[in-house]
Formats: C-alpha cells, structure tokens, sequence
C-alpha cells in the first residue's frame, strides 16, 4: 500500500502518514497535524483531545459568586448566633419573667402576679382580688432590677422594691422548668414576693369578708371563738370590714398595714384581726333614748313601789303615805356596751349608772300628814336590748 503505514486498534482506529524523508527543507516542509493519540477500544474520540481554556471572565465570575455565597452563609451563622444570644437574654430569661410578675403588682394585675407565683397550701391568697388591691393604699410603686445571677439551673434576681417612701432590696428565686421554643430554658417563680398572713376571726353573724369596700364572694366562714383563718397580703395597706349590720349595730373596720423588712421579709403591723359587733352611734343613743322615755315614765308613778322601776321606796304601812310623786334631776349615765361574741342578732344587756332620784310625799304622824322629802341615789339600772334588723327593744327587769 506504498509508503503508508496502518494501525489497527478496533474501529474507529486512525491513519497517520509516514515521517518526510531526510534533508527536506523547511521552506517545504508540511504542517502535519499535533499527534493524538488513539482512544482505547469503547471511548469516545474526542475525550483523547486536549481541554480547552477557561474563559477569564468566566472564571471571575465564578469567583465573585463563590465569595457572595460564602459571605451570606458567614452572615447567616453570625445572624443566627446574635438571634439565639438576643431571645435568650430579652425573651426567654429568669430576669424577663421577673420583670413581667412585679410589673402585674405595680400595674395592680395582682392576680395575674399570684397566678405566677408557686402555689403553697399553706398560703391564701383568695382576699386579693384585683378590685380589692386598686383600692388599697401604701403598695408597691416601682422596682429596679440590680443583678441577675444564674447557676445552673437555678437564678437569683435581685430586685430594688419601691414601697411609698422607702426601698427594700429583695431577692427572687427563679428555677428552671424544661424549655419552651426548642432550644430555651422555661422559667418559674420559686420564691417571689413576701406577703404576710393574718388570722382572721369574724364573730357574730358576720360571715362574708369585705376588703376596702369590695365584697369578696365565696369567703362565707363559720362563726369560732378559736379558730380563725388566716389570708395572706401582698405589702400595702387594707381595710377589713363585715357586709353584715345594721344602723343600731356593725362591725367597725380594721385595718391591716404590711410592710416590707429590710431583710426583704413581709410583716404586718396586726397580729390578727377580730370582727366583732359593736354598737353604733345611733344604737347607743337609742338605748340612751328608751332609757329616758322608760324613767320619765317610773317619774310619772304615784306609788312607793312602782313595778318595773328602779324608784322604790319600801315602808312598812304604805297607807301612812299620800301624794307621792318622783323626780329625777340627774339621770343615769349609759356604761359601755359591750355586745355577746354572737353578735346583735342575740339580747345582750346594758347598763346605767350614777343617777339621782327625788321623791316627795305627805306621810301621817299622830294623826296629821306632814311633807317629807327623800333623796335616792341610782346606782344602776339593767335593761336587755335586742336589736332585729332595723329595730331595737330594751326589756327591763322587775
């Protein structure tokens, strides 16, 4: 096949031409084509062929791209870790929750505070309502968080307290309680404020307790000389009374002051509270009223021994005596009344003393009548009084 050579190496194999001869000049010399070699057996032909060139404009672009997507996930990460770092620490933090449980009890939400707050049997909290509380006086005005520190699980939060003109540091013990959004502690309190309990004993037929005019419902207690009930008051001032009463008898207020300790202790300024009926303005002078009426009317009798009367005046031969006639120039003087621990709703008596009494007559001496005088001290006189809703009725003894 003349001066051709052929290599066979399956289909597709290539032919190449044999070398120039020797001496040829270079003037004449072909151009011969860059050797390739040839693909092995089931390759295509082209991937025996030489790579081509990148494109630099290309190549930077794949390069400024790279650096745009390497700087979005850098901000991405940085983002993220600033975002955690920003809930964590506005959101989901012991400070946070103790920040939201004192501004319900500066923003008179106490309910909403209690409801924060761990719940010990030992503890009542039922008096305060929130109607009740924005009508009490001297309570906490504002706080100022001073430090936080965590251990573990476990936070303390320290608190400058605001209550009228003075300010207690207290400290609030915060705990963790598993976690909420996946990836942050959950918070509670477990020591929130002080507060104070106060036995409360209500006599009589006074039930229903009345805290700074407000009715609290479901507070009927039974009537116990010894066993009183205690509530718990948050710091502030308060006003005890009974819904229970009448104009002739009622149960006076007490009030009830708690006050923040320097050592962050609550106490108030009462041991305990008794309601117990007293008397009215109106009751006693009613009482004073029906003791008058019931002497000027004793006055008016023309015996020596009128029934039912304290002017008495015991001789043996009543006959001897005529024209009789008393007088009081000095009446008594009502004692204090104290009312039974039942209450106005059972007869309690009362008593008057220190008064005056006249009598005059005409009594018979061999065989004329002759007019005599007697001065009569009353040293006191009893009378039962009874007092039914709107009306009072004194009973006097014999």
């Amino acid at each position: 096949m003349g001066d051709k050579k052929v290599d066979y190496y399956g289909p597709g194999a290539g032919v190449y031409p044999a070398a120039p001869p020797p001496g040829a000049g270079s003037e004449n010399q072909q151009q011969w084509p860059k050797q390739q070699w040839p693909p092995t057996p089931g390759q295509n032909a082209r991937q025996g062929q030489a790579p081509p060139k990148a494109d630099p404009k290309q190549r930077k672009t794949l390069m400024i791209a790279g650096g745009v997507a390497a700087a979005v996930l850098v901000a991405l990460i940085v983002g993220g870790c600033l975002g955690f770092k920003h809930l964590k620490e506005n959101v989901y933090s012991p400070q946070v929750l103790a920040e939201e449980y004192l501004s319900a009890i500066v923003d008179g939400d106490v309910e909403k505070a209690i409801g924060m707050s761990p719940d010990h049997n030992f503890e009542d909290f039922s008096l305060m309502t929130n109607e009740a509380y924005a009508k009490a006086e001297n309570k906490i005005t504002g706080f100022e968080v001073t430090e936080v520190v965590v251990t573990g699980g476990k936070a303390d939060v320290s608190v400058d307290i605001e209550q009228g003109s003075d300010t207690t540091a207290v400290t609030l013990d915060l705990r963790t309680d598993g976690t909420e959004a996946l990836f942050f502690h959950e918070w509670k309190l477990n020591i929130g404020l002080s507060t104070a309990s106060v036995p409360y004993l209500p006599q009589g037929d006074a039930t229903a307790v009345v805290v700074n005019g407000v009715e609290i419902p479901g507070q009927d207690t039974e009537v116990s000389e010894t066993i009183a009930r205690s509530f718990n008051f948050l710091p502030g001032d308060y006003t005890l009374s009974a819904s229970t009463g009448t104009p002739y008898a009622g149960y006076p207020d007490q009030l009830v002051s708690v006050r923040l300790n320097q050592d962050g202790t609550a106490t108030a300024q009462e041991r305990s509270i008794v309601l117990r009926a007293e008397v009215t303005d109106a009751g006693r002078g009613e009482i004073q009223a029906g003791i008058t009426a019931h002497l000027e009317d004793c006055m008016k009798s023309t015996e020596l021994m009128p029934k039912g009367c304290p002017n008495k005046w015991r001789v043996e031969d009543p006959d001897n005596y005529r024209n009789i006639s008393w007088s009081m120039p000095t009446p008594p003087t009502l004692e204090p009344v104290e009312l039974e621990p039942t209450g106005p709703s059972g007869p309690f008596f009362v008593k008057a003393v220190n008064g005056e009494m006249v009598l005059e007559y005409e009594v018979l001496r061999d065989g004329s009548w002759e007019p005599e005088q007697q001065k009569a001290p009353l040293y006191w006189m009893y009378a039962d009084v009874e007092i039914n809703g709107e009306e009072l009725s004194l009973t006097f003894a014999d």
